[in-house]
């Protein structure tokens, strides 16, 4: 698995004033893992599409935000959020919706409508993950971010934003983001 991939957990002890006396400033830590390579490989249990079959698997895409053109996001600095690919050659193993299964009733009253429908599963998210980022919001005095707007991303305002404003950054969910399974629908 790519490093970029796994989640970092770390806690962090403060001693001094609790927090509740600085008010709506919030702490963050932006953390960068540079890998080992000289290190023991991890062995990959999920599929990569290497096997014989080629069948439904999420497979690694890592992106830049700089490659998406969000300039004003400060963390991380790209995220996996993987793609599905593969065959959906067996039927049987296939996890179907309610909707598969009355298709399937109607082909067997009506072979003939099959050949016509050209329906088979294929390859498909089953389930999706959020990402959290740190931006810099608009009113930022960095130039840069003048024209892009975070919500444009995911159409509604999310109620786990929280602005600091002494430095300017905006902590934000995108939601349905990342990709967690794949099958075949």
């Amino acid at each position: 698995m790519d490093s970029r991939s796994e989640p970092l957990f770390c806690t962090v002890e403060i001693s001094g004033p609790l927090m509740k006396d600085y008010g709506d400033i919030k702490p963050f830590i932006k953390a960068n893992l540079i890998p080992d390579e000289a290190g023991r490989k991890k062995r990959n249990v999920n599929n990569n599409g290497n096997d014989k079959n080629n069948n439904c698997y999420k497979s690694d895409f890592y992106i830049t935000f700089e490659e998406l053109d969000f300039n004003f996001v400060v963390a991380p600095l790209g995220f996996n959020p993987y793609i599905c690919l593969g065959k959906c050659t067996d039927w049987l193993s296939s996890r179907w919706s309610l909707y598969h299964l009355v298709k399937t009733i109607f082909f067997k009253k009506f072979p003939d409508k099959r050949e016509q429908s050209k329906w088979k599963p294929c390859c498909s998210i089953a389930i999706l993950n959020d990402l959290v980022i740190i931006y810099i919001p608009n009113n930022s005095t960095d130039a840069s971010t003048e024209d892009t707007n975070i919500d444009n991303c995911t159409n509604t305002k999310s109620n786990t934003d929280n602005t600091n404003d002494t430095y300017g950054f905006t902590h934000h969910t995108i939601p349905n983001i990342i990709i967690d399974s794949c099958r075949c629908w």
